[in-house]
């Protein structure tokens, strides 16, 4: 007769444990299951708001950067245009002091 067959009395302790032990165990391992899961997607979530964070700053870079260049194109032609006209004005001091 198999220990599967055998009455609850007369079963070892061991045998009677290991039934028990056998559903807490897949319990057990369904709980860490479960938590695995969650502890997954609370990881991809603070994955992709990470990644939303890097794509926002991105965009802010390169709205930044463009800013930049077009200061940068300002100050050129400012630049230029004060030059021009400090020529002009020498040239119109000294046609000035020669009439």
């Amino acid at each position: 007769m198999g220990a599967a067959q055998m009455a609850p009395s007369t079963l070892t302790r061991r045998q009677r444990n290991t039934a028990q032990h056998r559903a807490m165990d897949m319990e057990f391992a369904t709980e860490i299951g479960q938590n695995l899961l969650v502890e997954v997607r609370r990881l991809q979530a603070l994955l992709n708001e990470r990644d939303r964070a890097l794509s926002q700053l991105g965009e802010e870079k390169d709205a930044w950067e463009a800013e930049r260049q077009d200061l940068i194109s300002a100050v050129k032609t400012a630049e230029t245009t004060a030059g021009e006209s400090t020529a002009i004005n020498t040239l119109l001091t000294c046609r000035t002091l020669q009439g």
